[in-house]
């Protein structure tokens, strides 16, 4: 699969497991960067942290071909996790 094609289908409200990592990532807006030198999307959401359990701090990351493959939870694995609810 295009890792392109992966990184630009991700939507605001998704949750994505990035690689094959415990590396969950809510996506609460979704831009295209500001530079045209630098392709991809700009991701803004947070990190789920597994020390303390929650949801780290707002942050962003700048998803490009290089980046790991990101794989969208479904909403049955939302549920597992307890995310279910996450707008």
């Amino acid at each position: 699969m295009d890792k392109t094609l992966a990184i630009i289908s991700v939507n605001q409200g998704d949750i994505v497991q990035l690689g094959f990592t415990s590396n969950y990532f809510h996506v609460t807006d979704v831009r295209e960067p500001t530079h045209p030198a630098a392709p991809g999307m700009v991701w803004h959401g947070s990190y789920f942290r597994w020390a303390e359990g929650c949801w780290g701090e707002p942050t962003l990351i700048h998803m490009h071909e290089g980046k790991p493959m990101p794989f969208v939870l479904d909403q049955a694995t939302r549920e597992m996790f307890g995310w279910g609810d996450l707008p």
